[in-house]
């Protein structure tokens, strides 16, 4: 085996491969370096004239750094080449091509800059691409190899992709995530052992931040500026990256951690989103529940698309929003379009979410917000100077596996060798420090241009890809019918094959492992397509099938732990089911909601789905998560009023009651009182009561002096503050017009600042609160992560106004209680107990 690379070894950009295997050649991806300068773009494609043209193409993805030169190669190979990806990436290579040739053309009109390939050069590449099924093995070269494409995680359609022969195999794994997405589900582990792998190393040399908490920071810092009259810049990159930012915020604003506002969606962002929702199978579980029950896949009232460019103008003129707009470097666009005009204006935002690189105006954003106060901060962007004076901040959101996800991936195939690719010096020299010792004959770095072989006296005869089944099938002639999958549900059993099977697997079980082409492949699947009586789909992987337990006769209801497991796994987080307690006499499973009066409409479609699969009977806990109940309510307090006392809870009436001031003047005080018990009772099941005990009690209609200082800037001094305290408040922000309202941990953290709130108080001119409410999931987090391993946790703490109950296997020494909780109340402001319960 030999390897060519011909770009994207030693960097990020124009990933290009050749691979010389068992005297075939075959080529894997053909991408463009993003943003160099012309002449600089492509791959070394003149090595093709040394050792020869590919007899195939193939593609891990659609990103233009793996797809951006197809057009330009295949100039110059035989008509009879084909370019092989999956159907999903065929669709969206349609799309950056078709974007390509357009912005090619304006650069030649513009600035005279001459295009990288003709549009017929397109048309042409495109009409070279056959697609490729999930996990199946194609055969190619004339049959002589086969490769298979395996989920990769990265974006829609991206795939990993097995290439082997009779002596040697190969696994490219392109651009991987391991993590699952909002969009997609991440990586399938690859069923093989290949003698070589060649792999990413993006973020080689770094472990990435929680991605919950990214996500969580990212939708509360653009709702607070967007409340404090901002405007909100997103760039992304416009497959994958932009679809996930608008999932972020649109999962936010249904959970009600954030306020509702318009978010516009502009540039090559559209026509991707068009794509993904085309491919609703291969999204994300929870993403197909709600596509199923009928809500679009992105769009909503508050989110909408931008049709014209013409439109721009009016939403920068108008109300505070956000924008998701690519390109996601700020390298032309949309993007930059709205940089350019926003970076002016100290209210707004551009919130940064992916890879930058090195030579991109993204980059040079970012770096400027390293200089010491007073250097000036200017920007090159669509040829002009501009003066960035608007926040910028980055968010780690990547789609890319981090080093100890890649460690564990090669550890897990155990290849003989990697060659590490796609990523700059540090991030490879790094990872490969971690994986030598675990490789027989080590990493490879290779260098662009290097050719690299591989001695076939260490090779190994290749294992092949997936389960492997007798070379008889059990057909003998037969056609399919519909007493196919039950003998194949039968032959698996009693074989002992295990699941969760690939539909090439079972159609090789029916013809035979060397009989089976393709087209018979495809007629198996719409085979089980037709109903899941013997096989039923993986619940994330729709393309794999487990047999089903008996698909004729009634045998009980599923084992009490796997029963929890699917339940737990089938409602997506904001149901906010957080217990499921076992009544096995009954066959009764109780399942606590957070707000259990509303399940029943939102999701008594899973509920009845979960019945009949597990054979048990679901009830619901009639009670509300009392902790989440009345946080609901204090968010839910419209800004001109102020809460007096805690909230109140009628349970037999279904109401919470929230005692407030209002600020005098708020003459849309009525109005918002409405909106905010409508939208109360919908996410709740309950209903939220206003009492103003006494009207003199009303707030001011201001509580700022005539000197007070400007928002932004009064905001910036309680950071600075707080920057030397143990506690940072974890949000800022301005209750209408009455005063600025400072949330901690809980009420009790703050209390603990009186003296330095004074202080601001008398130096900004802004009254200033404490957010009389406790963050319960950090305070929840914090007791898991406090409670020593030894203690052995049996369930969630339970939160109480000033306490927290954590349930263990054993009970502490009452020295280690004192030490753990002195700690705890110290960051947390809560007392802490430990409940001592048996193992079950």
């Amino acid at each position: 085996m030999k390897l060519h690379f011909m770009g994207g070894a030693d960097e990020v950009g124009a990933s290009c491969t050749l691979i010389e295997m068992e005297g075939h050649l075959i080529l894997v991806d053909a991408g463009i370096r993003m943003g160099a300068a012309p002449g600089s773009q492509l791959p070394n494609f003149s090595l093709l004239d040394e050792v020869g043209s590919p007899e195939e193409v193939l593609v891990t993805h659609a990103h233009t750094d793996h797809t951006g030169a197809l057009p330009v190669l295949v100039a110059g190979l035989s008509p009879a080449v084909k370019i092989r990806m999956t159907p999903a990436s065929k669709a969206i290579t349609q799309v950056l091509m078709s974007d390509a040739v357009k912005l090619m053309a304006q650069r030649g009109e513009n600035d005279g800059e001459l295009p990288l390939y003709p549009p017929e050069a397109a048309q042409a590449a495109l009409a070279r691409i056959e697609s490729v099924p999930w996990v199946a093995t194609v055969p190619i070269c004339h049959g002589a190899l086969s490769a298979t494409w395996i989920p990769a995680g990265h974006i829609l359609g991206a795939a990993s992709i097995f290439i082997e022969g009779k002596k040697e195999s190969l696994l490219m794994t392109g651009d991987v995530s391991v993590s699952n997405q909002l969009t997609i589900p991440g990586m399938a582990i690859p069923q093989c052992r290949p003698d070589v792998m060649v792999m990413e190393s993006t973020y080689g040399n770094r472990q990435h931040a929680d991605r919950a908490q990214q996500e969580t920071a990212l939708a509360a810092r653009v709702a607070e500026t967007i409340a404090s009259g901002g405007k909100v810049l997103i760039p992304a990159f416009a497959v994958g990256r932009a679809q996930e930012v608008i999932l972020i915020l649109a999962q936010a604003m249904r959970r009600g951690d954030i306020p509702s506002f318009p978010i516009y969606v502009d540039g090559m962002v559209r026509s991707v989103n068009a794509v993904y929702a085309s491919f609703v199978q291969e999204l994300a579980p929870p993403l197909r529940r709600r596509v199923d029950k009928g809500d679009p896949v992105f769009y909503a009232d508050f989110i909408r698309a931008v049709e014209r460019p013409s439109d721009r103008a009016g939403i920068l003129s108008g109300p505070p929003c956000a924008i998701v707009a690519s390109s996601g470097m700020l390298i032309g666009g949309a993007s930059s379009y709205y940089a350019e005009r926003l970076a002016r204006d100290a209210k707004n935002l551009i919130a940064m979410t992916g890879y930058q690189d090195e030579e991109s105006p993204g980059r040079a954003l970012l770096d400027l917000m390293h200089r010491k106060e007073g250097e000036e901060k200017v920007l090159t962007l669509n040829g002009e100077r501009v003066a960035v004076v608007c926040r910028v901040e980055p968010y780690s959101l990547s789609a890319h596996a981090d080093s100890g996800e890649l460690t564990a991936l090669v550890q897990r195939l155990k290849p003989r060798t990697c060659f590490l690719v796609h990523g700059q010096d540090d991030a490879r020299k790094a990872l490969a420090i971690g994986l030598d010792a675990h490789l027989p004959d080590g990493v490879q770095l290779p260098e662009n241009g290097g050719s690299y072989t591989v001695d076939p006296a260490v090779t190994r005869r290749p294992k092949g890809y997936g389960h492997r089944v007798p070379r008889a099938g059990i057909a003998g002639g037969r056609a399919l019918s519909d007493l196919t999958l039950c003998e194949i549900r039968s032959y698996a059993i009693e074989t002992d094959a295990r699941g969760p099977f690939r539909v090439q697997e079972l159609a090789e079980m029916w013809y035979g492992s060397e009989e089976t082409t393709l087209s018979e492949v495809e007629a198996f699947r719409l085979l089980l397509g037709g109903g899941h009586r013997y096989f039923v789909p993986d619940r994330r992987r729709p393309f794999l099938f487990h047999p089903t337990e008996n698909p004729t006769a009634d045998v009980g209801p599923m084992e009490m732990n796997a029963a929890r497991n699917l339940i737990q796994n089938t409602f997506p987080p904001e149901a906010g089911l957080f217990k499921c307690s076992a009544f096995v006499d009954a066959t009764v499973y109780e399942l606590a909601f957070h707000f259990p009066d509303v399940i029943p409409a939102q999701y008594g479609d899973i509920l009845k789905s979960l019945q009949a699969e597990t054979g048990w009977s679901l009830a619901l806990r009639e009670t509300p998560h009392q902790g989440r109940l009345f946080e609901e309510a204090q968010a839910a307090v419209p800004e001109c009023a102020l809460v007096l006392k805690s909230p109140a809870l009628r349970l037999d009436q279904r109401e919470v009651v929230m005692t407030v001031a209002v600020a005098k003047g708020a003459a849309d005080w009525l109005e918002q009182k409405a909106i905010s018990e409508s939208r109360f009772l919908s996410r709740t099941g309950f209903h939220l009561k206003f009492e103003r005990p006494d009207e003199k009690a009303d707030l001011p209609s201001t509580a700022k002096r005539k000197d007070a200082w400007e928002i932004n800037r009064a905001y910036q001094e309680i950071r600075i503050a707080f920057q030397k305290e143990k506690h940072m408040p974890s949000r800022i922000g301005l209750k209408g017009s009455a005063y600025i309202e400072l949330a901690f941990v809980s009420p009790q953290v703050g209390a603990r600042y009186q003296n330095v709130i004074g202080a601001l108080e008398e130096r900004i001119g802004w009254q200033i609160r404490v957010r009389p409410s406790s963050n319960q999931e950090v305070i929840a987090q914090k007791a898991r992560e406090i409670t020593p391993e030894a203690w052995v946790l049996r369930g969630s703490p339970r939160i109480f106004p000033d306490r927290v109950v954590v349930p263990v296997v054993h009970t502490p020494g009452e020295e280690d209680r004192e030490r753990v909780g002195a700690e705890f109340e110290e960051s947390t402001g809560f007392a802490i107990a430990w409940e001592a319960q048996k193992r079950t």
